[in-house]
């Protein structure tokens, strides 16, 4: 069966109680539980080498990573073949090497558009490093990329060159994969704001399998994306769709409207705070936090307790439809 490589934008979003802690450092304790990350703070900054050297020295030996690129090559000048550039590629190059990075993630913003000047300008960036030690991927943002005879020019770019095409699989399918497949899941709400419910998990597994390529890599970049990558790595290996907030019913909802505590708070605002969360009713059964919130009165809620009365009228009061109802 295909191999998925399962983690996060990251190491820095995981946060355990100390006392369940089993390492002394974040890295050290996410890889007990994830085998891949997708290192993110090279992007802003290039981190000395011998931080980077600490950091494969912190994981076991089949643990994966890859590297996302600096932002002077993909934002401030993205893809132009120059002095500067060559500088980056270097140093990434070398960074990639210490980490065994199995690739280099380059992301170019929403306003690098498919204009004829940017494919030719892609075409020469990826033919020129095609022959690294490790994958090339890319992620053009922007839908004008997949549309019309710029997807065809696009696809012919990657394959070209072998650059494995990175999408949000939740989203929309790469062009090409070249060794390997690769995804940066995101989401379908705004910016990152987004969980997945039981079904996307299933979807997301399902496309991740059916990708080309030796093996799947998928990077959560959600704002639960520990939660996210858990509930995708425990349905990969059991087939069972685990609990989101270790509560159930309305002790579920309060431990997500816990994580963001500001009262007095109106009904518009739980709703985009809170809405696109994911809910635990029991054990097999979750439902999106934005089906409960809706039925709340449109009023201020002033305190934690006033907004807890009504939402236990929700779940517990006759006048109210069943919970199983909601998500029809």
């Amino acid at each position: 069966m295909k191999k998925l490589y399962i983690g996060c934008g990251g190491w820095a979003y995981w946060q355990v109680d100390r006392v369940y802690r089993v390492n002394s450092t974040q890295l050290a304790d996410y890889a007990t539980v994830f085998n891949f990350v997708e290192v993110n703070n090279t992007f802003y900054q290039i981190p000395p080498l011998e931080l980077v050297q600490s950091w494969r020295n912190q994981v076991p030996q089949e643990f994966q990573f890859a590297v996302k690129c600096h932002r002077q090559v993909s934002h401030t000048r993205p893809l132009v073949l120059n002095e500067s550039n060559f500088k980056i590629m270097e140093k990434m190059e070398k960074i990639c090497k210490i980490l065994k990075a199995i690739g280099l993630v380059i992301q170019t913003p929403h306003n690098f558009r498919p204009t004829a000047k940017n494919l030719r300008q892609a075409d020469k960036f990826f033919s020129y490093f095609k022959d690294t030690s490790f994958e090339l991927i890319w992620e053009p943002r922007g839908e004008d990329w997949l549309s019309g005879p710029i997807k065809e020019k696009l696809s012919e770019i990657l394959s070209k060159n072998k650059v494995t095409h990175c999408t949000d699989i939740s989203r929309s399918l790469p062009l090409y994969s070249a060794n390997i497949a690769y995804t940066r899941v995101f989401g379908k709400g705004q910016r990152n704001q987004w969980q997945f419910d039981d079904e996307e998990i299933r979807l997301l597994h399902e496309r991740a399998l059916e990708l080309p390529g030796s093996a799947t890599y998928v990077t959560f970049h959600t704002q639960r994306q520990t939660h996210d990558a858990a509930r995708l790595k425990a349905f990969d290996e059991t087939g069972r769709l685990i609990n989101t907030t270790g509560k159930y019913e309305i002790n579920s909802m309060m431990v997500a409207i816990d994580e963001y505590r500001k009262y007095p708070i109106t009904k518009q605002e739980l709703l985009a705070a809170h809405g696109w969360k994911i809910i635990d009713i029991s054990e097999n059964k979750r439902i999106r936090a934005q089906k409960i919130l809706e039925k709340l009165p449109n009023i201020e809620f002033k305190t934690k307790n006033e907004l807890k009365f009504y939402l236990e009228r929700i779940f517990r009061g006759k006048e109210h439809k069943k919970l199983e109802e909601f998500d029809r």
